[in-house]
C-alpha cells in the first residue's frame, strides 16, 4: 500500500474497489516504513493534516494484520534503475520495494502505473 492508500483507508475515504482489496482476508497486505516516514515528515512540516499521529496509524496497521516490509539496500539500489516517471523519493522507494519483492503496489496515483512494477490503481 502506498502512503495515500493507508491514509485514505484509515479515514474511511478509500473507494469501494480499494476497500474491498484491503478487507479480503486472502490478501497479504504490506506497508513500508517509508510511508510512516513520509507521514511524519509531512505532518511536521504542515503539508499533511491527519486526525491522528503516524505512530497511531502504524499501530492500527499492525492490529489489522498488515506486515511491515523493511527497507533494504537492495531496495535503495533499485531506485537508481527506475525511470523518471515520478521524482517523489517516497513513491520511488515504494515502487522499488514492490519491484524487488515481486509485490503489487496498491496506489491512488495513476502516474505510478508508468513503472515496470505491478501496480494496482484504486480510487
Amino acid at each position: 500500500m502506498d502512503t495515500n492508500v493507508i491514509i485514505r483507508s484509515m479515514a474511511g475515504t478509500l473507494g469501494k474497489d480499494g476497500a474491498d482489496v484491503l478487507e479480503d482476508m486472502s490478501n497479504t497486505l504490506y506497508y513500508s516504513p517509508v510511508s510512516i516516514w513520509e507521514m511524519v515528515i509531512k505532518q511536521r512540516t504542515g503539508k499533511l493534516a491527519m486526525p491522528t499521529e503516524a505512530g497511531v496509524v502504524r499501530r492500527q496497521l499492525e492490529e489489522k494484520g498488515c506486515r511491515e516490509l523493511p527497507v533494504t539496500s537492495r531496495h535503495a539500489l533499485a531506485t537508481g534503475a527506475l525511470a523518471d516517471v515520478n521524482k517523489d523519493p517516497f513513491d520511488r522507494m515504494l515502487v522499488a520495494q514492490a519491484l524487488t519483492e515481486g509485490l503489487t503496489l496498491m496506489t491512488t496515483d495513476r502516474l505510478l502505473s508508468g513503472y515496470a512494477a505491478e501496480v494496482m490503481t484504486v480510487e
